[in-house]
């Protein structure tokens, strides 16, 4: 912890700044009602549409596919995103709380991904789409509509939707080269958070799902959050600072992730680690631990749902050059990811067409990493998946590093989403990526 605190905003500003947000909403409340719709269609229009420099005739788009839709139901759909429940860890959830306008959040999440060079030529963008309840569910159809990739054009096979370099990326190597943040955490904690096993995927506890890079995300994820809550000046000389951008853009309530959550709290109660690094950010910040605990659950609810395990070795050396897990992958053959056996009664054949052995993939490690990429994390899942998160192979290296592409595994028509494999159980789906309210 540095010897000169930065001066924080207080408390009593903060509640000025929630009473003006609540003022707001009494406002809104008092127009009649054509306005007030009005003004929330323009809302919607503008915050989910207008979201990517490259998403050409986005807004056009979107617009169309309103005119048969209830501006009551988008409207219900808007606020189920941007706010937050009054139950999951009560009012001390208030550090999550978005204060920005829709457009502003939009802008400065297009702001991000022009600056970190995330390209999608135009031919997708982020819009709603609709899920089925469950049968039996009574609840308004609002309540299943979800931000999602959506073709603007159709799309050939074997194409790159989104590019971006591994630079645009949340991933542990930004924690560790964020000395502010990397330096209030106590030496054992820096310990534990760099030691070569974190890169292989150890975890704080015994069964528990969380592990170590996971944590130190977590951990710098919600040290963000707090930052701009409690000093914002300070963001814009922070190393990757600017990725507040993109946290204060994923959603606050999109999803249930209410009994994900209460096993999270759990698995953070016990491992020291866990207790420490909780203590040192409310020191810091000069805060709650109560009013920390529910921002660091809620960056790992976002890694969870959101995230991209990321094996590819080029990729995860460049992300983790010059941090302690550096040298975690040159022994190539230790590490390699280990290549599916072909069955015992074919020649090596599967049934893909492919031919695999089981000699290791050295272009792959065993153990992949949690990245969270802008855009492509709004890709849902779907059984019947149209694309899938790759990263090509280079003969010579960059100098902006590998890319992480979004490719199209057949094609597909404009207007049709896009849509990847998670690859898990139904339950952990519910679970872990908070469908209980869309999977039957």
């Amino acid at each position: 912890m540095p010897m000169n605190k930065p001066a924080f905003t207080t408390n009593e500003a903060r509640v000025e700044r929630l009473q003006a947000n609540y003022d707001e909403g009494l406002l809104r409340e008092s127009m009649p009602t054509a306005d007030r719709e009005k003004r929330d269609l323009q809302l919607l229009c503008v915050s989910h549409d207008k979201l990517m420099f490259l998403f050409q005739n986005a807004m056009e788009g979107y617009s169309r596919s309103l005119k048969n839709q209830k501006v009551k139901e988008y409207n219900e759909a808007y606020i189920k995103t941007t706010s937050l429940p009054s139950k999951d860890h009560g009012c001390n959830r208030h550090m999550l709380r978005v204060l920005d306008s829709p457009e502003v959040l939009a802008k400065s999440f297009i702001g991000y991904c022009k600056r970190h060079r995330v390209t999608t030529r135009g031919w997708c963008r982020i819009g709603y789409v609709h899920r089925s309840p469950p049968q039996r569910t009574h609840s308004r159809p609002g309540n299943y509509l979800l931000r999602g990739l959506i073709a603007n054009r159709d799309i050939a096979k074997d194409e790159n939707v989104v590019m971006m370099p591994v630079t645009a990326c949340l991933h542990p190597g930004a924690a560790f080269r964020c000395e502010p943040f990397w330096n209030l955490l106590a030496p054992e904690v820096q310990s534990a958070l760099s030691s070569l096993t974190c890169a292989y995927n150890s975890r704080i506890a015994d069964r528990s799902l969380i592990r170590h890079n996971q944590l130190l995300l977590a951990l710098y994820m919600a040290y963000l959050v707090l930052l701009r809550n409690c000093n914002a000046a300070r963001l814009s000389a922070t190393p990757g600072g600017d990725a507040i951008e993109y946290i204060n853009f994923m959603p606050r309530n999109e999803g249930n992730f209410e009994q994900f959550a209460a096993h999270l709290a759990g698995w953070l109660d016990a491992p020291e680690i866990c207790r420490s690094a909780q203590a040192s950010l409310a020191s810091y910040f000069q805060l709650t631990q109560a009013e920390v605990r529910p921002v660091i659950i809620y960056a790992l609810c976002m890694i969870y749902s959101r995230m991209v395990p990321v094996d590819h070795r080029a990729c995860l050396q460049y992300a983790l050059q010059s941090t302690p897990l550096a040298r975690a992958w040159d022994d190539m053959e230790a590490t390699a990811a280990p290549a599916a056996l072909p069955p015992p009664s074919s020649s090596g054949s599967v049934g893909d067409g492919s031919v695999r052995s089981g000699v290791a993939n050295a272009s792959l490690v065993r153990d992949p990493i949690s990245f969270l990429c802008p855009v492509i994390d709004m890709c849902n899942h779907s059984d019947h998946e149209n694309v899938a998160v790759m990263v090509p192979d280079r003969e010579t290296a960059s100098v902006t590093g590998p890319v992480i592409c979004l490719r199209t595994l057949r094609p597909i028509a404009k207007g049709e989403e896009l849509t990847m494999t998670y690859g898990a159980a139904p339950h952990e789906l519910k679970l872990i990526w908070g469908m209980q309210e869309i999977l039957p």
